[in-house]
């Protein structure tokens, strides 16, 4: 997915602030040594964990949202880790000692018992979140409460924390009030913007109900567009900009049919539900969304001319 520079800036102050902060929270008064093997686990981990909800998100957008639930991503996800897990037990010779350590201390068996349903709950909330609102809204999430955590740490227990640790924390507030604020101007901006003219072939939204006074709806058929169109307005990061620039709900709904086949029964052709609480915004968001579509379309079209695939452009 591709961000403008503007996010990786704000990103890179939160892994400033929170760096800054995380070492800064507490002096050590033992000596401590760095290994080179440590710093480069460490930095695999990191590298890898960065990548663990993109592609979990570009999951959800290759096999469309609705196909796709928080369940049936933790079971993927947790059966890998298993065999992963027991595969490396039976290579380095430790599931003895596992199994001899847990007959001697059962009570950790009710801890571990009681650590894996904590686990699974909080999975369940993770991959919810990365579902509903993205990578990079649980990434800023849960990058910040570490920090959170120790704040409320240091209120109740009276913990000091250095000049150094609050200045660090206070760069990461300010980056999460600035992204509050500029999601609030482009709304702002949005709700100030004129209505599409009637006369543009892409404006036509005549499709459009109103299901109550602040309550406007439209369903976009997507159906015929190429994948990577669909891909392009279903995935995350562009619902979440939808939904902040446009303030209007945008739920993918339908099968797919292919090409010659008939719909199957008690459903329905792909396509986008957009809910918005204005007519005019709602037009405006159904405008961008065909935008988006013809222009994949035509990158998908540029890609393979000459082939035998035609597309809807028009919208």
């Amino acid at each position: 997915t591709n961000y403008p520079f503007s996010k990786y800036l704000e990103a890179a102050f939160i892994t400033i602030g929170v760096a800054i902060f995380t070492l800064n929270k507490k002096k050590s008064t033992n000596d401590n040594t760095t290994e080179l093997e440590g710093i480069f686990f460490l930095c695999l981990y990191i590298t890898s964990d960065s990548f663990t909800s993109q592609w979990q998100d570009r999951i959800y957008s290759k096999y469309d949202r609705a196909n796709v639930d928080p369940y049936q991503m933790m079971l993927g996800v947790n059966v890998n880790a298993i065999v992963i897990t027991t595969v490396g037990l039976f290579l380095s010779n430790d599931w003895p000692r596992v199994l001899e350590f847990l007959a001697h201390n059962p009570l950790a068996l009710k801890y571990n018992i009681i650590t894996a349903i904590t686990s699974a709950s909080g999975q369940l909330c993770i991959y919810y979140t990365i579902k509903e609102f993205g990578p990079v809204v649980f990434t800023t999430i849960m990058t910040t409460r570490q920090m959170m955590s120790i704040c409320i740490s240091a209120m109740l227990f009276n913990h000091p924390i250095s000049i150094q640790a609050l200045a660090g924390a206070v760069l990461v507030f300010l980056v999460i009030f600035y992204q509050i604020r500029q999601k609030y101007l482009a709304r702002q901006q949005q709700q100030q913007s004129p209505p599409p003219s009637s006369s543009s072939p892409h404006g036509n939204s005549g499709n459009i109900q109103s299901t109550g006074s602040n309550h406007f709806i439209e369903d976009l058929d997507i159906n015929d567009y190429p994948r990577e169109a669909r891909w392009k307005v279903t995935q995350k990061e562009t619902t979440s900009r939808l939904q902040d620039e446009f303030q209007t709900a945008v739920t993918l709904k339908g099968v797919y049919v292919a090409p010659n086949q008939p719909v199957p029964d008690g459903h329905r052709r792909l396509y986008l539900h957009l809910e918005a609480t204005s007519e005019r915004i709602l037009k405006n968001c159904v405008l961008e969304v065909k935008r988006l579509l013809n222009e994949e379309t035509l990158r998908v079209g540029a890609r393979s001319a000459g082939g035998g695939h035609r597309y809807n452009v028009l919208g």
